[in-house]
Parts: structure tokens; C-alpha cells; sequence
């Protein structure tokens, strides 16, 4: 609290300022002295007006501004006839004061011009740049001209794209400049903000309404986490065979449903966004920390749809009109999916053939299905639904799992597009010809090979999963 702000309350107290003032201030009452009674008067006369002022903030001065020109003859002059008589001379000449100081660091920098090019005749002098360097130097105007020129064409600018394509630039103009090769440039998210904001482009993003919890969350919440222990208990079903499964939509270009856009813009198109560019993901995980193979939905009505990749053993690739799970998707993947685990399961824990599991899982529509459920009920897989709304503090996956597979997608997008901007520069094309080919065709089966790299890395992670059920509350470990 400043000695004002201090002041103030006690004036709200005591009813006046005044009286505050006079009670933190000397008395000059008890100096002996006359003259100096008199001058703690006046001292104290001149901190009454200053703290009772309503508006105590200095005035900023006036800034000058001088063409590239004028400072060049300001400079020259100093260097010729002194730096005061410069500042006398020019006041007289431009009609405004030039302080002695002002024109010290034009001279300065004019040598500094000189020392450099000794042989050049210097006529303008620009100012110094304001604010902190540039993180990218001298290749930060490369990176703004791709940026736009990518945005001219429709195509997506966001946070992702912009680190892989400064990234790509950096590798082929000067790669020791980035961390990972040793150097001091550090792409991430926070930088490429700034970085968009600065060149004048902001956030723009479809309309979607904002996901609310029930009012009842906590009684909810109480009465799922007491049904579903209820049942493992009952049914003594191994962690191994209590099971989470959701689907989570993966884009094919990894950058969500945000783009950049030139501030005061009225519309934004973006290329690429349409809904066929992405596929659903089927994802099962458990409460022992086990991620079973995925259910792969892409768009279509053939196998033609499907990308031209040796997937790993155990994975269902398939597809429907919209890449959404319907009920001949969801029958499949018990078939596919479930049942093969289960059995194993049951062999490796030499459980009984009958021996019940637990699945928990959305109310999404697919999943309401008769058809679904009874052949669930068939195999003798109990079912727990997740209380609608209640997904994001409930569902494991959606809590630990979904999240961290995007993740990897996405970084490994960056690489490859920073690779495929490196590639084309290294072969000769300016920055503004470089072209990256995001056709379905051709990247559909690299999106596949991603999501393989990122299902096996957060398989490798038990903990990554058991940490959805633990923050669901649906597991407890101990401490």
C-alpha cells in the first residue's frame, strides 16, 4: 500500500485528510528554533498539496520526431561544431527544442554508420528499432512473407504450422541456431503467438457452444463412482478387465478448428477444414493400464478409402459415409476388438470362461443401440454408462489417454512439415514458392504412420492411462 493509498483510508476513519496528515507529519510547534519551525511549515505545507493532489502522475513530455534526414544533418553538424551548438542551431532552425542528450545519440550512431563504411557519404539516419530483437534476426521477414502468402491462398495458419515452417526455414538458412542443434531459438507455442499477433493476425473460430457440467455434477458424480465399484466388487472383476472405451475425432492436418486471420477481416476461409479431412479413432483403454488396438474409421464406402499402410497386428481399419461409429461399426468392433482381449485375458489370469467384464462408456448414440448392447450382454460385458455431460471429469480416456495421442500427431506434423519447407528451399525455391502438398492422397498414409507412432508411444505408458482413472476417482492408488 502506497503512503497515499495509506492516507486515504485514514481519511475514510477520521473523516478528513487533514487531520491524517498532521499526525504522520512533524510539528513544527516543537522546534525551538524559529526559522526552522518556519521551514518544516513550508515543507510540510508542500506534501499536503502534492499527496491531496487528485492527479499526482507526472506529465509525460512531449516526444519529438525527426525525419532520417534531419537526424543525418544533426549528426553531421555535432560531429563539425559540438554537440551544444548543434542542439542551439537546430532548435532555432526547426522551431522546437532539440535536447544536448537527443543529439549525443545521434552522433553516436552516426559514427557508428561511419566506422562501418568509411567511404560512404551518410544522408539519412534511421532510428533505432524499439523493443526487444527479433527472436528469428535477420530471417524474421522470411517467416512473415510465407505466413502471408500461405494465408493468401486460404490455406491454415495457426501456432502449429507456423513453428514447423520457421523451423524448416532455420534448418536450411542457419540449422545451429535452433536448441535442439545447440543454439539459443526455442519454437514453442507462447512465441508463435506473439510472432502472429505482432504481423496483425488474430484467432478466428467456427461458433460452438461451450460444454456445460450438470447442476447435479457432485451427486452424479457420487452415485456413478458408487455404482461402478459396486459392480467390480460384486461381479470380482480384475482390473485388467474393467475397460474405458470413446472415440475421439483425429484431424488429418493436426491444427484443430482455429486459424489466423489479418485483423478487421470479415470472413475467413480456410482450405482444408472440411469434416472428410479427419478420422475417428475407437480407443480402449483399462484400469490395469492397458491400451488395446484401435478402431480406425476413415471416410468412405470401399477399402478404396483406406491409406495404403501395413498396420499393426490386432487393429481394425475400416470405414463409414461420415468416418462417425454407427451401430454396424460398434457390432464390429466387439467382434474385432473386445472379444479378442477378453479371451485373452481370461486365459493369461485363468479366469473362468464366464467370467464377467465391465465396460463404461458415453451415451453417444451408437452406443445406445439394442443390437450393441445385447450382444455386449451376450459376452457377458456388464455396462456402465458415464453420466451425460459428465464426460470430461468422468471418462478416463478423456482425461488422460485422447489427449496425449493428439499430442505426438501433432509434433510429429511439425517435423515433417518443417522437413518438407527445408527440402524445398534446400532445392533452390524462394521462401514464397514453397508449396506443401496436403492433398489426402499423399497425406493420408504419412497421418497414418503418426498415429502409429502415437498409440505405440502412450501404450508404452501405463501411467499416462492409470492417471484417467485416477483423476475420474474411479481408482485409487496409494500414497
Amino acid at each position: 500500500m502506497s503512503l497515499r493509498q495509506y492516507l486515504i483510508k485514514q481519511k475514510t476513519k477520521s473523516g478528513e485528510l487533514d487531520n491524517a496528515l498532521d499526525s504522520l507529519l512533524p510539528d513544527p510547534n516543537v522546534e525551538k528554533d524559529a526559522e526552522t519551525a518556519k521551514t518544516v511549515t513550508v515543507a510540510n505545507s508542500s506534501v499536503k498539496d502534492v499527496l491531496q493532489s487528485p492527479n499526482r502522475k507526472r506529465k509525460r513530455g512531449e516526444y519529438s520526431n525527426y525525419s532520417s534526414e534531419q537526424r543525418a544533418k544533426i549528426a553531421r553538424y555535432a560531429c563539425e561544431h559540438g554537440n551544444t551548438s548543434a542542439a542551439k542551431h537546430f532548435s532555432k532552425l526547426l522551431d522546437k527544442t532539440i535536447n544536448e542528450s537527443t543529439v549525443r545519440s545521434m552522433k553516436k550512431q552516426y559514427i557508428d554508420e561511419l566506422n562501418k563504411t568509411p567511404e560512404k557519404k551518410i544522408v539519412e539516419l534511421s532510428r533505432s528499432p524499439k523493443g526487444r530483437p527479433k527472436l528469428l534476426g535477420k530471417y524474421d521477414e522470411e517467416v512473415v512473407d510465407y505466413v502471408k502468402n500461405l494465408r493468401a491462398t486460404g490455406a491454415i495458419v495457426n501456432k502449429q504450422i507456423l513453428i514447423a515452417c520457421a523451423t524448416g526455414i532455420l534448418e536450411h538458412k542457419c540449422r545451429s541456431m535452433l536448441q535442439e542443434n545447440g543454439g539459443h531459438i526455442a519454437l514453442h507455442r507462447s512465441w508463435a503467438e506473439s510472432f502472429l499477433r505482432r504481423i496483425g493476425f488474430v484467432k478466428r473460430k467456427g461458433t460452438k457452444a461451450a460444454r456445460k457440467v450438470p447442476a447435479n455434477f457432485d451427486e452424479l458424480r457420487v452415485e456413478f463412482l458408487a455404482s461402478v465399484s459396486k459392480i467390480i466388487s460384486e461381479n470380482n472383476i480384475p482390473e485388467e478387465l474393467v475397460m474405458n472405451f470413446d472415440q475421439t475425432n483425429i484431424s488429418i492436418i493436426p491444427c484443430g478448428n482455429w486459424t489466423m486471420e489479418e485483423e478487421g477481416s470479415k470472413q475467413v476461409e480456410i482450405t482444408g477444414l472440411e469434416d472428410k479431412r479427419q478420422i475417428t479413432a475407437l480407443l480402449t483403454c483399462t484400469m490395469a493400464g492397458n491400451l488395446l488396438p484401435p478402431q480406425l474409421l476413415y471416410q468412405g464406402k470401399t477399402d478404396q478409402c483406406h491409406p495404403p499402410v501395413k498396420f499393426p497386428k490386432g487393429w481394425d481399419i475400416h470405414h463409414s459415409e461420415n468416418h462417425w461409429s454407427n451401430e454396424q461399426t460398434m457390432l464390429r468392433f466387439i467382434d474385432t476388438i473386445l472379444l479378442p482381449y477378453i479371451h485373452e485375458q481370461r486365459d493369461r489370469l485363468n479366469l473362468p470362461l464366464k467370467q464377467p467384464a465391465l465396460a463404461i462408456f458415453d451415451v453417444y448414440a451408437a452406443h445406445r443401440v439394442e443390437s450393441f448392447i445385447n450382444k455386449l450382454q451376450k459376452a457377458g460385458i456388464l455396462i456402465k454408462y458415464v453420466p451425460g455431460g459428465c464426460t470430461g471429469e468422468l471418462q478416463p480416456l478423456d482425461l488422460s489417454g485422447n489427449s496425449q495421442i493428439k499430442e505426438v500427431v501433432k509434433s510429429c506434423f511439425t517435423a515433417w512439415y518443417a522437413q518438407q519447407v527445408g527440402t524445398q528451399l534446400k532445392a533452390g525455391k524462394t521462401v514464397k514458392n514453397v508449396e506443401i502438398n496436403l492433398k489426402l492422397s499423399n497425406i493420408k498414409p504419412i497421418h497414418a504412420n503418426w498415429i502409429i507412432q502415437a498409440i505405440q508411444k502412450v501404450k508404452d505408458q501405463k501411467g499416462v492411462i492409470r492417471n484417467g482413472w485416477v483423476r475420474s476417482g474411479m481408482l485409487t492408488v496409494d500414497k
